[in-house]
């Protein structure tokens, strides 16, 4: 069940990853709209604090930088290519222990694109502590396949 749940954490992880490419290849495609120079507003009041609501310049700067770095992003993956998946596998807690001393000898096993790897066995516990990272290679991937 274990496994279960970490596969489905990580398809949900690797949906919203590429729901996030998908929404910046739109902002993308939107942004064309208007130049980066029309899309900064000027503060008259530098000074004054920012009202209610409103983002600090700090702020703004920090999420147009953001926005490009999604649209390099964005334009890499729809250009497909190679890439690294890499998955930081941390820790269970409250596992059904299945021994006879009601414990379980867990392991985290993870596919991706028929690639499959395995963490560490650890023995005789509920609460194993892997603190490993699996790496996926993903080659010559076409667009579609993402």
């Amino acid at each position: 069940t274990f496994q279960k749940f970490c596969l489905k954490k990580l398809n949900i992880t690797m949906a919203s990853l590429l729901n996030k490419a998908k929404d910046a290849i739109e902002e993308k495609k939107s942004a064309e709209e208007g130049t980066d120079d029309e899309l900064e507003q000027e503060d008259w009041s530098e000074d004054a604090p920012p009202k209610k609501g409103e983002k600090t310049e700090e702020e703004k700067k920090k999420e147009k930088e953001e926005t490009k770095n999604r649209k390099k992003d964005a334009e890499k993956i729809q250009a497909g290519g190679d890439f690294q998946v890499q998955l930081h596998i941390i820790e269970g807690r409250d596992l059904t222990g299945k021994d006879s001393g009601g414990t379980s000898d867990p392991v985290v096993t993870v596919t991706i694109f028929g690639e499959k790897k395995s963490t560490k066995i650890i023995s005789r516990t509920k609460n194993p502590r892997w603190d490993q990272v699996l790496y996926f290679e993903l080659n010559g991937l076409e667009p579609d396949e993402l």
